[in-house]
């Protein structure tokens, strides 16, 4: 299995059509806007002899957590096709997420998981502090019972709250 990470831009052809698909299956309810109006900065693909079967998305985005600024990591899409699960695949791709955002010297990673047991291993713990973001341009906050933090460096997570500025991914 090959491990790629592209800008979104690079992102073409029937490679974008093959993530496409596993994001349609892994989220039919997201109708086609995965990456909604803002692009991730990676796009990291697993491929078996040439088929895409996992896909997360690296964002970059400057938040507020209590009073101070921060750019942090935001991963979202993760998906592994279904005859792939199973096999610690998504460890191994937020793995790759990780390292760009360490590569790019951000300290913590944030996702909104459906299923919070599955990123653990990952290093992830639930938030259990406010997430302020914008949905549907209306300003929400409240304790996403799906957030989740991982540390990638030696600071620990503030306990304060999170101010995305900006839709979750």
């Amino acid at each position: 299995m090959q491990l790629v990470s592209l800008d979104h831009s690079a992102l073409d052809g029937a490679v974008a059509k093959q993530a496409q698909s596993l994001l349609e299956f892994a989220f039919p309810d997201m109708g086609g806007q995965y990456y909604g109006d803002e692009m991730p900065r990676k796009i990291i693909l697993l491929s078996d002899a040439g088929t895409v079967v996992g896909h997360p998305a690296a964002y970059i985005r400057g938040v507020t957590v209590g009073d101070h600024p921060m750019d942090i990591g935001l991963v979202g899409g993760v998906a592994v096709g279904p005859n792939y699960r199973g096999k610690g695949l998504s460890k191994r791709l937020i793995a790759a997420a990780h390292q760009f955002f360490v590569s790019a010297n951000i300290s913590f990673a944030v996702l909104f998981a459906f299923e919070p047991e599955r990123y653990t291993s990952s290093g992830y713990s639930l938030m259990t502090t406010q997430t302020r973001f914008i949905e549907n341009g209306e300003t929400k906050q409240f304790v996403y019972r799906g957030g989740m933090v991982a540390e990638l460096g030696d600071r620990p997570w503030p306990d304060a709250l999170l101010d995305l500025k900006g839709p979750t991914v």
